[in-house]
């Protein structure tokens, strides 16, 4: 790919999250808009990412990566404890996944039945934080894939788990405190 070829990538990619941060309503997001907004032409999207529900999906996955990014500082710099950065991690990224709904079902469904162990990945430099040496790699790498899993599976799985807990995942506030408990009880193991 030459260097063109991948700036234009790039636009199209930074031109999607631009639009998809501005509406209310993804459905209403074009080929024909982002094209136009990012100065290409269709064939040129259609080439990079093979269909709109590509280009979305990526689009959604940069937009998750880019807010947990942020968590991600070396525990040094890190203006919170790590425990605290976990949990702002986990919300952030769920109140994007719900913000993006539609979209993010079919990443997260993907994900999990697929096998994609990068959302677990992304959160063992913060486990290593929060428990030092005391853990080894194996039980670091089970506690992230017991977190992950979890909030994929009450994502997926909202309204039988609302009837299951009473809690209403698609309620921020009821949401981020479910997350919270949720990293607690499985760190206090």
């Amino acid at each position: 790919m030459t260097k063109e070829d991948l700036e234009a990538k790039e636009r199209i990619l930074q031109t999607t999250m631009e639009i998809l941060n501005e509406v209310e309503n993804v459905d209403t997001i074009t080929m024909r808009k982002i094209a136009e907004r990012a100065q290409v032409g269709i064939g040129l999207i259609n080439y990079h990412f093979q269909s709109k529900d590509n280009l979305m999906n990526e689009a959604v996955g940069r937009l998750m990566g880019d807010q947990a990014a942020r968590w991600y500082k070396p525990y040094d710099e890190a203006e919170v404890d790590s425990v605290s950065r976990l949990k702002m991690l986990l919300i952030d990224t769920a109140n994007i996944a719900f913000r993006y709904e539609k979209l993010s079902r079919i990443t997260v469904s993907h994900a999990l039945l697929q096998g994609n162990m990068e959302p677990a990945q992304l959160i063992l430099p913060i486990l290593r934080d929060i428990f030092g040496g005391s853990k080894d790699e194996t039980e670091l790498r089970l506690i992230a894939f017991q977190l992950i899993t979890t909030m994929q599976v009450i994502f997926l799985r909202a309204p039988a788990f609302r009837l299951y807990s009473g809690i209403d995942i698609f309620n921020e506030e009821q949401r981020s405190k479910s997350i919270e408990i949720i990293v607690e009880n499985i760190l206090s193991n």
